[in-house]
C-alpha cells in the first residue's frame, strides 16, 4: 500500500500527486523505479517490511481417500500395508492456528513480493462410516508370546462409524507476491502465495492461496491512513493425515477394534468473502485485520507490521 514517503521526503495526499517543487533524490535500492515515481508526485512505502501474524482457521473438509488396516484387540503392525476403503460416507473439519513471521519488499513501486516461516497448531476431526466386508483382513494376537500380531482372513460384517483425530503442529513456509493498482484514494491488490509445512509424520498440509481486495484510503492526524476493503479469497488446502484409533467394546465379547489409518482430504469451500481494514501510521507501524467467511469455513487474520 502507500504509506509515506522515507523521513527525510515529504507525505504528499495520494488523490493528487505532484511532482515537487525542488528536485528530490530518492537514495533506497528498491523498490525499483523509486526515482521516477517520486518525479511523478507519487508516494512511496518504505521498502522492507516485518510483519508478525496471527491466524485462526475453521474450515469443513472433503476426504478424497482413507486407507485403513484393522486389529481386534491389538493395532496391526506398523509396517502392515494400508488397504484402500471405500466409505459409505464421511464428514471432517480442522480447526487450526498459527503464527508467522514474514518480511516483505517492493521490488516495483506496484508489486511486493514476500516470504514467511511459522507454526501451525490444530486438530483435523475426521468420521467414516466403513463397510467392514471391504477390509481385507484383520490382525489378531500372535499365539506365540512375544511376536508381532497375525493377519487373518476378515470375517466382519456390517458398517463401523470410525472417528479419527489427529494432532496437527507442524512449520509453516510461504512465499507468494502482492500487485497493487491506485486511483485517487481507491485502490486494488492482488496476491498469491504458496504455503509449505515441515514436521511430525502424521500430517502434511500444502495450500495455495489467491485474492483480489478493493477499497478507499482515509488520510487523517495529519498522515495516518484507515483503509476499509473488501474482496475475495481462494484458498486450497490438500491434507494428509495418519495415526491409529481404538473402540473399546466394539465386539461382544469385549474385545476393542484397532485402527492404523490415513486419509487425504481437502478443503470444501474454496472461494470466500472477505471484509477487513489497514491503519498505517507514519512511523511506518501498520495494523491489520481480516474476516474470511463462506458456507462451511471461517477464517480470521490479524497483523502488525514496522516498515522500514
Amino acid at each position: 500500500m502507500i504509506l509515506r514517503f522515507p523521513d527525510e521526503l515529504l507525505l504528499r495526499d495520494p488523490e493528487k500527486p505532484e511532482p515537487p517543487s525542488e528536485p528530490v533524490v530518492y537514495d533506497r535500492k528498491f523498490p525499483i523505479g523509486g526515482q521516477e515515481a517520486i518525479e511523478r508526485g507519487f508516494g512511496l512505502p518504505l521498502p522492507w517490511g516485518l510483519s508478525v501474524i496471527g491466524v485462526h482457521n475453521q474450515q469443513n473438509q472433503t476426504i478424497e481417500s482413507v486407507s485403513v488396516a484393522l486389529g481386534r484387540n491389538v493395532f496391526p503392525p506398523s509396517d502392515r500395508p494400508l488397504i484402500d476403503i471405500p466409505f459409505v460416507d464421511a464428514l471432517s473439519a480442522s480447526t487450526t492456528t498459527s503464527e508467522q513471521v514474514k518480511l516483505d519488499l517492493w521490488v516495483l513501486p506496484f508489486l511486493n513480493v514476500f516470504a514467511s516461516v511459522g507454526r501451525v497448531r490444530g486438530d483435523v476431526d475426521l468420521t467414516v462410516n466403513v463397510n467392514l466386508e471391504d477390509i481385507g483382513e484383520v490382525c489378531v494376537e500372535n499365539p506365540i508370546p512375544l511376536r508381532p500380531p497375525i493377519c487373518v482372513g476378515n470375517n466382519l460384517s456390517g458398517t463401523v462409524v470410525l472417528p479419527f483425530v489427529t494432532r496437527v503442529n507442524r512449520q509453516s513456509f510461504s512465499f507468494g507476491t502482492t500487485g497493487v493498482y491506485a486511483s485517487g484514494r481507491w485502490f486494488g491488490t492482488a496476491t498469491a502465495a504458496f504455503t509449505v509445512t515441515r514436521g511430525e509424520k502424521s500430517s502434511d498440509i500444502k495450500s495455495l492461496t489467491a485474492g483480489a481486495r478493493f477499497g478507499r484510503r482515509f488520510v487523517f492526524g495529519g498522515g495516518h491512513m484507515f483503509s476499509p476493503y473488501f474482496g475475495v479469497s481462494y484458498l486450497d488446502i490438500e491434507t494428509r493425515v495418519s495415526g491409529r484409533t481404538q473402540m473399546g467394546n466394539f465386539f461382544p465379547n469385549g474385545d476393542s477394534i484397532n485402527v492404523n489409518y490415513e486419509a487425504s482430504i481437502e478443503n470444501t469451500d474454496k472461494l470466500s468473502g472477505v471484509l477487513g481494514f489497514n491503519v498505517n501510521f507514519r512511523n511506518g507501524v501498520a495494523l491489520q485485520a481480516e474476516w474470511n467467511k463462506n458456507g462451511g469455513s471461517e477464517r480470521v487474520v490479524a497483523t502488525i507490521q514496522k516498515r522500514f
